[in-house]
């Protein structure tokens, strides 16, 4: 019996051997030649190694076989031998010089995602296999894949649900096992922002890392549900107050006023004879009406819809310049260092677009103020203004500067505020 065929019956009994094993019966064998294949050196011979895709990470891909020596011809001092596995693309993943067992016996790799994920590849489209053994004076008998010691469980991975209108939010990867890190890209649709974001796992809120477009998580043991929502774009419109404190304003879009700590909008209720009353404005003004404001420069929102000033007797000025000269129509003037309203009737006025001028009889030429019933005649009056007029508090007391509360200004009473 010569040597080739004494390692065939010693691989027969092998399989004999493994086929009592319960544990072997699992195994996945890609190749087997009873006969023996011999990889000689200075030849290629591919072998299709099957699919790998019921294999997972800590798998063993098991090569059974015998080196053998080169014949006499090819006149070498030494011969190593060799086997390698490569990938589809012919890039080697797994190697062995050498330390081979003289008898019949086999070889183990253990296989990384990594392995897996090469062996499964689609690319290159040109070779049909998902890989191939080399060898250099070796006789293959057998290629297996072995769940033996090494193998390792797939961690459980959890998805990812995410709910948004007027916009997207994806998630990467879109699932995932406990521990992982997750990236949520937010694209809002055309005229949108993100208003808020939020995740939630096993009705628990899940911390979100970051901001702009990007948000990232832990994933948690459990599915996670993230909510966007979008609304519309919000703009702002610029109201300028200049250093008095005090402008009247109109704008073309309806403004929300909720939330503003730097100014304070007012709308004209009644006029008596010597004073006009305001209302404050504590949400959203329709487009086109008519406001004192009291405060400084501010940004003010622009709201979808505004509410309408019942009774208000300041009126808008929209589209162009509106010069105005009656003795019933007021405009906003600063007078002797205090902010009042002057009649038209003497010398007429314009009043820009994007102000307002207020329209009521009166029997008065010089309206000051009422605050919801609270009288003033005007707190335009800063620290170096108030040097030159003669100041005094309720004790008779000249100030050179003032805080809230009723003075004594040029012989009238005057509230600040």
């Amino acid at each position: 019996m010569n040597t080739k065929n004494i390692f065939k019956t010693l691989f027969m009994a092998v399989l004999l051997l493994v086929g009592t094993n319960k544990a072997m019966a699992q195994n996945t064998v890609l190749y087997s030649n009873e006969n023996g294949q011999d990889l000689q050196s200075g030849s290629t011979y591919d072998f299709n190694l099957g699919n790998f895709t019921n294999a997972k990470a800590g798998d063993i891909l098991r090569v059974w076989g015998v080196p053998y020596d080169a014949p006499s011809e090819w006149n070498w001092a030494a011969t190593p031998h060799k086997i390698e596995i490569q990938d589809r693309g012919w890039t080697t993943v797994f190697s062995k010089t050498d330390g081979f067992d003289a008898t019949l016996g086999y070889y183990d790799f253990t296989l990384s995602q990594n392995n897996i994920d090469k062996f499964n590849a689609t690319e290159p489209v040109w070779y049909n296999y998902c890989g191939r053994i080399l060898g250099e004076w070796f006789r293959l008998y057998k290629v297996e894949i072995v769940p033996g010691s090494g193998s390792t469980p797939e961690p459980t991975t959890h998805n990812i649900t995410i709910t948004a209108s007027n916009g997207t939010i994806t998630a990467n990867p879109t699932n995932a096992a406990e521990g992982e890190t997750i990236t949520l890209t937010i694209a809002p649709d055309n005229g949108y922002e993100l208003q808020s974001i939020s995740a939630v796992a096993g009705g628990q809120p899940v911390a979100l890392n970051g901001s702009g477009n990007t948000r990232t998580f832990t994933m948690p043991a459990c599915d996670v549900t993230v909510t966007g929502n979008f609304i519309k774009e919000r703009q702002y419109v610029s109201a300028s107050i200049p250093s008095a404190g005090y402008a009247t304003f109109c704008s073309t879009e309806p403004l929300d006023f909720s939330g503003i700590t730097t100014l304070k909008a007012y709308y004209a209720t009644a006029v008596s004879d010597t004073e006009v009353t305001f209302k404050q404005v504590t949400g959203t003004v329709a487009a086109g009406t008519g406001l004192l404001l009291v405060g400084t420069t501010s940004q003010v929102l622009v709201a979808e819809a505004g509410n309408e000033c019942t009774g208000n007797l300041l009126v808008g000025v929209l589209g162009n310049d509106e010069i105005v000269n009656a003795a019933n129509k007021y405009v906003l003037v600063v007078k002797d260092g205090e902010v009042k309203f002057a009649d038209t009737a003497a010398q007429a006025a314009t009043v820009p677009v994007g102000k307002a001028y207020l329209q009521a009889p009166s029997n008065s030429r010089i309206l000051t103020f009422s605050f919801d019933g609270e009288a003033t005649g005007i707190s335009a009056v800063n620290t170096v203004e108030s040097q030159k007029l003669a100041v005094y508090n309720l004790q008779g007391q000249r100030v050179t500067t003032m805080n809230k509360g009723l003075y004594i200004i040029n012989g009238k009473k005057v509230m600040i505020k």
